[in-house]
């Protein structure tokens, strides 16, 4: 079986590699747009939610009805668990941040995308998150007494 000269040409270099490299960026580019649009939404969802619950929850009397702080135990997890999740998404965006990049310098593109706007955005929500899940084991605590 002989080889063609299609066959050994390296991956890349024939006519239709820039278009390969097009539909690749287009990929990226809409992987990121998804990302970036999952988080916002997901950070809506998840501090509605809390807000509401915490809201309910805080206005009771938590001395009178300790039964009530199980009412924080949705919140917490919500909340904590969606702070690791974005933590542990934390490098991934970075390498799709840099992955972009390479992409957009191989094409010759001078306009980048700011693959830095979603890290960033991570990087609060984690914050935010925190500071949340501290709040509420500081009131599941203090309507203990």
């Amino acid at each position: 079986m002989s080889e063609s000269p299609d066959d050994t040409a390296p991956r890349g270099a024939g006519p239709t590699a820039g278009l390969d490299a097009l539909e690749g960026y287009r990929q990226a580019v809409s992987l990121y747009r998804f990302y970036l649009a999952i988080t916002i939404a997901t950070n809506i969802a998840v501090f509605a939610v809390t807000g509401a619950i915490l809201a309910y929850v805080t206005s009771l009397d938590l001395a009178a009805n300790p039964q009530a702080r199980l009412g924080l135990v949705v919140p917490f997890l919500l909340n904590s668990g969606t702070g690791f999740v974005y933590a542990r998404g934390i490098p991934e965006v970075r390498a799709l941040a840099r992955d972009l990049r390479a992409r957009e310098d191989a094409l010759g593109m001078t306009f980048h995308i700011q693959g830095e706007v979603l890290l960033r955005l991570l990087w609060v929500s984690v914050a935010g998150y925190g500071v949340v899940t501290i709040f509420i084991v500081v009131a599941g605590l203090s309507g203990a007494r």
